[in-house]
């Protein structure tokens, strides 16, 4: 009798053979997505580079190239951006050129365009701010916004060059040292994980943005600022039901991609702010407007009222606000009326009635001291030889009819008070009286008749 041979072999061949070519066309699946998904990212990052080059302005200044944006016509607004920005941040205030203004915005050193060897730190970037306004051709003042890492830089150019800046407005600006602690993703989580060298990640945010806005709001709104999550998740979700609102956030993310040619910048802000502390806010004679988002985890706690302390004439405005995204929401509108209103009425500000004691050399009559005040408000008095007195060396700003006086190199005598006197020039003469000072020593010694040499 013939044995029965067994199928069960081929079947077990068969199946086999199917599942082979099961994971054979996965493969070439996964690898197909791969190739599309790059390729689909290489050209989003070569056209998100070629739009930085072919749309920004580049002039070229004694410290080296600078890429810019402008728009409008009238007085000069000059936007100093922060951290993850560039050029491109003058979207944000396209209200401002609507409004009779005209607006421009450099790239700072290391953001798109701009190299950062143009300026290293923030010293450095104020006078290349001076460099470039030069280069335009700007010589009259110019009204400063600035925000987040630009604060330091706007600080430095004011008081370095006063006779070049009408007002300033701090839109959530870091003054301190200790914002640099921050940014950093150990310390509060915050949103530094998306700069990378190839700016993948950037693209991924810009997948996320715009297929799902109100999950990458809300991730936003967790890392920048101290609301609760439950209530962050509702802002989000308001927010992201309004068009117009959805609108911005893809502009912000197109704002600050690809994070590959903002890395520089970001990263040497972040350096630079390890060691910046302003001091002498008393320095700032210009109209000087402080905004600040109570709920902005990006700044300093208490830092308007911080500056307020330190120079009485700073205008503060809190709110709450969406913590650094300050044109979005419903406060943006309000907050606009509000910087402007400030813009306009700084341009009837009087910082110097008539004629300024800056720029000169006064004697005074009493016994003969010579004060010598340059064209920033620096100042040394030098006093008779037969006093074996050392010259001392301070501060003066103006405001309207009255001069505010520091003595930096002797706080042993005065502390860090200033001094507020009225003046009066007349006929070659500066005529001081104390309106408050308790620094008695200082009082005896300015409150005179000074002539001028």
């Amino acid at each position: 009798m013939a044995k029965k041979t067994s199928k069960r072999k081929p079947a077990k061949k068969a199946k086999h053979s199917r599942a082979n070519r099961f994971m054979a066309i996965l493969a070439i699946i996964i690898i197909v997505l791969i190739v599309v998904s790059y390729l689909f990212y290489s050209s989003w990052k070569n056209n998100a580079q070629n739009h930085l080059e072919q749309n920004a302005m580049i002039v070229e200044t004694p410290m080296g190239e600078v890429h810019y944006a402008s728009i409008g016509e009238g007085d000069v607004i000059l936007v100093l951006h922060g951290i993850f920005t560039g050029w491109d941040f003058i979207n944000v205030f396209k209200p401002f050129a609507s409004s009779g203004f005209k607006v421009i915005c450099p790239s700072r050193p290391g953001y798109p365009g701009t190299p950062l060897s143009s300026g290293p730190s923030f010293q450095d970037q104020a006078d290349l701010i001076k460099e470039f306004l030069d280069a335009l051709k700007i010589q009259q003042k110019v009204y400063i916004i600035t925000t987040s890492t630009g604060g330091p830089v706007a600080y430095y150019f004011a008081t370095k060059y006063p006779n070049r800046c009408k007002g300033i407005i701090f839109q959530d600006a870091n003054l301190r040292s200790t914002a640099s602690s921050l940014y950093h993703p150990e310390t509060n989580g915050q949103p530094f994980d998306f700069i990378d060298s190839e700016g993948l990640n950037s693209w991924f945010n810009i997948i996320a943005a715009r297929y799902k806005p109100t999950s990458y709001m809300n991730r936003m709104l967790n890392k920048s600022t101290f609301y609760e999550k439950s209530k962050s998740a509702k802002i989000a979700a308001n927010l992201m039901n309004n068009k117009e609102e959805k609108e911005k956030l893809k502009e912000w993310v197109d704002l600050i991609t690809p994070s590959s040619l903002r890395k520089a910048g970001t990263e040497n802000d972040l350096r630079n702010l390890e060691s910046f502390e302003v001091i002498y806010l008393s320095k700032l004679n210009m109209p000087t407007m402080a905004i600040h988002s109570r709920v902005n985890r990006l700044t300093s706690p208490g830092l308007p009222e911080w500056m307020q302390k330190q120079n009485p004439m700073i205008e503060v405005y809190s709110y709450e606000g969406l913590g650094p995204y300050f044109w979005m929401g419903d406060e943006w509108e309000g907050l606009q009326h509000k910087m402007l209103e400030f813009l306009k009425s700084s341009s009837e500000f009087k910082v110097i009635p008539g004629i300024s004691p800056f720029g000169k050399t006064w004697v005074s009559r009493a016994d003969g001291a010579m004060l010598s005040i340059d064209q920033n408000g620096n100042y040394t008095l030098d006093f008779p030889s037969v006093e074996d007195t050392d010259p001392w060396k301070g501060s003066i700003r103006l405001d309207n009819n009255k001069i505010y006086i520091s003595l930096e190199n002797h706080r042993d005598l005065c502390n860090k008070d200033e001094g507020i006197y009225t003046f009066k020039i007349q006929e070659g003469e500066l005529m001081l009286s104390a309106a408050k000072d308790r620094c008695k020593i200082r009082k005896e010694r300015f409150t005179d008749t000074w002539f001028q040499l």
